[in-house]
């Protein structure tokens, strides 16, 4: 391994434009050495606005280059086979989520890192939050969690990404004009994404009896690329789930709702709402014991820099008393970014395993055949 790490991402679309590349070029010790898209006009876009002459239009012509230390993956839908791919060719992989499609996938993924020595880390970057860390420690105090509740309220992504000049397929720079189609047009696309394609017969496999059932199909979809956010969360929080006791799926998939036992006989609801023109996304969770209370409250995806506050309470008698806590500044992005090179480095491993993903598939079918 040279002194700067040689990383290509592969997929140069929002979430690279906006999150990797930047912090990728700011770093110290890592170069951006390649980049793979599939759409030529973005491709040379992005590989001129970052200076970055190999340019590819596959991962596969990508990763035949042997300079290539690790690579960031980024591209659309599943990742399961670009990931097999980059192992087999001896790269190191950041993988945004989902790191497979369902559980069939992730396992054969999980084979795949089992019988490689390179570093596998799933871009779970909530996790790297300073609020996550601080909040995880401070719940360590708590002696009687009784409940806990997840509900994120979903804008439309194009209010999140509005500050940010993102070049789309046509090659030009994209800045949204509020301009969102009706409500129909909204679930009518979804379905469509979810329910056709390589995509439904995926989601289908894990849906199991529910297979074909549309709604389920934009639910399970969802869950894999958006709701897995609030799971990993869960996860890290709570640890793993003892069961889905109950899931309610309606608004043709795009609200879901899931009741979820955890150790202890905690009990955690988990609300996920698809609710666009409304600027003003909520992501909340809310750990309430008999004595002290916490609330995790996330900014909208993709805001750089913007701190996660932690809202601690508690009290003695009639006495209560609130604090609301700013942890850091510091971009959860980028702590992932720094978490990766880290483990290439030292082998000290970040959250965000493959046994960790196989875990949160699993748990993405528990919660779909626990619908009625």
């Amino acid at each position: 391994m040279t002194d700067s790490l040689r990383i290509g991402v592969i997929g140069c679309g929002g979430i690279a434009q906006i999150m990797h590349l930047p912090h990728l070029v700011e770093t110290p010790g890592l170069t951006l050495h390649s980049l793979a898209d599939t759409n030529p006009t973005v491709l040379n876009a992005v590989g001129d606005r970052y200076g970055v002459t190999a340019r590819h239009a596959t991962w596969r012509e990508m990763l035949a280059d042997d300079a290539l230390e690790a690579v960031v993956i980024c591209h659309g839908g599943s990742h399961r086979d670009s990931v097999i791919d980059a192992l087999d060719a001896g790269k190191h992989v950041l993988v945004e989520k989902p790191l497979a499609w369902n559980v069939r996938e992730t396992r054969e993924v999980a084979t795949a890192a089992a019988r490689s020595d390179r570093v596998v880390q799933v871009g779970y970057h909530k996790l790297h939050d300073p609020a996550f860390t601080y909040a995880k420690r401070e719940l360590a105090a708590f002696d009687d969690l009784a409940y806990v509740d997840c509900t994120v309220l979903h804008a439309a992504d194009e209010f999140n990404r509005a500050p940010y000049a993102v070049i789309v397929g046509s090659g030009q720079t994209s800045q949204f004009n509020y301009d969102l189609p009706e409500w129909d047009a909204i679930q009518s696309g979804t379905a469509r994404g979810f329910s056709s394609g390589p995509i439904a017969a995926l989601s289908d496999e894990g849906l199991g009896d529910h297979a074909g059932n549309v709604s389920l199909q934009v639910a399970f979809g969802l869950l894999t690329v958006s709701v897995i956010h609030q799971i990993y969360m869960l996860f890290g929080l709570l640890g793993d789930p003892v069961r889905v006791l109950h899931t309610e799926v309606w608004r043709q998939g795009m609200s879901i709702s899931a009741l979820i036992e955890f150790p202890g006989q905690v009990h955690c609801t988990l609300n996920w709402h698809n609710l666009p023109y409304l600027n003003d996304y909520r992501e909340t969770y809310s750990l309430a014991g008999n004595r002290q209370r916490l609330r995790l409250e996330f900014p909208g995806p993709y805001y750089r820099n913007l701190p996660t506050p932690v809202v601690l309470q508690g009290g003695a008698g009639e006495l209560s008393w609130e604090k609301r806590v700013t942890v850091s500044y510091r971009e959860a992005f980028h702590n992932e970014l720094l978490a990766f090179a880290r483990a290439i480095r030292t082998g000290q491993r970040a959250p965000g395993t493959v046994d960790d993903a196989l875990r949160h598939a699993q748990f993405i079918e528990d919660i779909l055949r626990a619908v009625p």
